[in-house]
This record gives C-alpha cells, structure tokens and sequence, in this order.
C-alpha cells in the first residue's frame, strides 16, 4: 500500500530499443576479435595496459591536493577578513582593497 505523499518523485523511464538494421560482417568481425583477445589473454599477454590502482591512486591525490591547499587558503582568507572587520573595523577592507591589486600585479608580471 502507498502512502500519499506531497513530494512527487520521478519515475523510471523504460524504453525498448529495436536496432535499425543488423550487419553480419561486423558482428562477424566482432566475434573473431573477441575470439583472438581470449587466445591472448589465456597465454598470458595483455593487449592494452592498464594504470594499476596505486598509479591511480597517485595521479588522484596530487589533483586533490592542489585543490584542497586553494581551499584551505580560501577558509582562512575569509575568517582573517571577518576577524579583522570584527576587531579592527573598516580599515581591513582599506587594507585589502590596496593587498588585492597587489597581489594581481604580482602574479601576472612576467618574470625578467
């Protein structure tokens, strides 16, 4: 029995899917490659190599990284900004409004 509900969720969506046409040749081919990939893969040999998990893992953790140090500063940037607007006033925003710029130049400038 359902209970009512005043929430309504989506449903599953069927569908029935009729290929348009049918190619022996290429089902033909198919089947010998996947024939010649398990003659392959039973003596032992891979035909692609994949990354192993630790490979993986390794490439992950360095994206991660860099994307949590920009989060860490982010946090801190903006609890610095509300403590100082709280125990210094208005003048952090003056401050800030010279750092930023400063801090813009400083990063675009081409290296000499």
């Amino acid at each position: 029995m359902k209970l009512p509900s005043l929430l309504r969720l989506p449903k599953n969506k069927r569908f029935n899917y009729v290929p348009r046409y049918y190619d022996p040749v290429k089902d033909e081919i198919e089947e010998k490659e996947s024939k010649f990939r398990r003659e392959l893969s039973e003596e032992g040999r891979r035909i692609t190599k994949r990354p192993s998990i630790s490979e993986v893992y390794r490439r992950r953790s360095r994206v991660e990284r860099k994307g949590d140090l920009r989060q860490i500063i982010f946090i801190l940037t903006f609890t610095v900004i509300i403590f100082g607007y709280l125990y210094i006033g208005n003048y952090v925003f003056y401050f800030l409004l010279i750092l930023i710029p400063a801090y813009i130049w400083a990063r675009f400038r081409k290296p000499s």
